[in-house]
């Protein structure tokens, strides 16, 4: 087969489907393919640096011009595609060129547009509400990166449950416990941390329920706890509510945006806070959850969507919206030092569970049952 595998996303986004696009495409150059096969990654035009710091035999990269997202993507996409002949296109990014020659893979991350319009900007909206449907409906495959997500395709948009696998992804390998002194000296320093902290990672944006974690951790300074509440990730549409939040709730420099860090430094929020908490009111996969419990560091999440999934037994989870039973668990991990222990013990576990090199070998099978 030859296979293009569209990766432009990874340039447009931090977080989200960018690692996505970015850990499938590492894990599938690490995979020995059959003589004959190839892989091509579309990658987009505006990145400075390569997808893949070396390609292995089989193995070949084009940079498109075609921005992802843009209101001519349908247009301009199919005529750039037309320089590369392929058997097998695999949309990594919901939406695939609808005029194609080729047969087509789709991974659809969430429906969130679908599930909680209000939570998303007009333009993100008309972009996919426009699209998924055709999408949905004329890919050969769907790759939905959780059961829920499938549950939430054949509930919403009626696909074929025939044409759906589900693909887990996983924590990125570099994500492991390290020794305290990189914590602190290598790492926390150079995000201007220090002192105990809890932990949220995401995009700052309406479904991740940040105001409402602003308040419980309101909540646990007025009980005494002294430690700082560290936000990590970049700003996303409709985050005015969490600093607005902040400033209302007179949290001052007791709440941290870390909006910039690397790879490295992610891992040492992981490995350097007291817990993770992720309250959202839908994912799609849930990343952070997977990653943290790769680092050791115990876990709170919301009971919803794919969240109770990923997480399995291994974190306490609570319903997104009960401001009360957040705070009750947050109390319960940082006063509770067996439990704390325990839900890293089965964090540890629970990652060692996903992996990229499985999700790559899934995929290609799905590939070959496009084909």
């Amino acid at each position: 087969m030859r296979i293009a595998v569209d990766c432009r996303i990874a340039a447009y986004t931090p977080g989200g489907t960018a690692v996505y696009a970015r850990s499938l495409a590492a894990a599938l150059a690490s995979l020995a393919w059959p003589a004959g096969d190839s892989v091509l990654l579309l990658e987009a035009r505006r990145r400075e640096q390569p997808l893949l710091p070396a390609l292995p035999a089989g193995f070949a990269s084009r940079r498109l011009a075609t921005p992802s997202h843009h209101r001519l993507e349908q247009w301009l996409l199919p005529l750039e595609l037309l320089a590369s002949p392929i058997d097998l296109l695999h949309s990594t990014d919901f939406i695939p060129p609808f005029i194609r020659r080729c047969r087509s893979v789709i991974t659809v991350h969430d429906l969130a547009f679908l599930r909680w319009p209000q939570l998303l900007t007009a333009d993100s909206r008309r972009y996919f509400n426009q699209q998924i449907a055709h999408a949905v409906g004329s890919s050969d495959r769907i790759i939905a990166v959780s059961r829920a997500t499938r549950q939430d395709l054949i509930e919403l948009l009626a696909a074929d449950p025939a044409k759906i696998d589900v693909v887990y992804e996983a924590a990125d390998p570099s994500m492991a416990p390290e020794p305290d002194s990189a914590i602190t000296d290598l790492g926390l320093k150079r995000l201007g941390l220090g002192g105990e902290f809890l932990l949220f990672v995401g995009t700052l944006e309406p479904r991740k329920n940040v105001p409402l974690l602003v308040s419980a951790f309101r909540a646990l300074v007025d009980a005494g706890y002294e430690g700082q509440l560290v936000l990590a990730g970049a700003r996303g549409w409709l985050y005015e509510d969490v600093f607005r939040a902040v400033e209302a709730l007179h949290l001052g420099t007791r709440v941290r945006f870390v909006e910039r860090f690397s790879q490295a430094e992610l891992r040492h929020l992981y490995n350097g806070a007291r817990l993770l908490v992720l309250p959202s009111v839908y994912e799609g996969f849930g990343l952070p959850v997977l990653e943290a419990m790769a680092c050791g560091l115990p876990v709170i999440t919301s009971d919803v969507s794919s969240l109770p999934e990923v997480a399995g037994a291994a974190a306490l989870t609570v319903p997104a919206a009960d401001v009360d039973a957040l705070v009750t668990a947050m109390s319960r991990v940082l006063n509770d030092g067996a439990l704390a222990e325990e839900l890293r013990r089965r964090g540890l576990a629970r990652a060692a569970e996903f992996s990229w090199e499985r999700a790559a070998h899934e995929t290609v099978a799905v590939y070959r049952r496009a084909a």
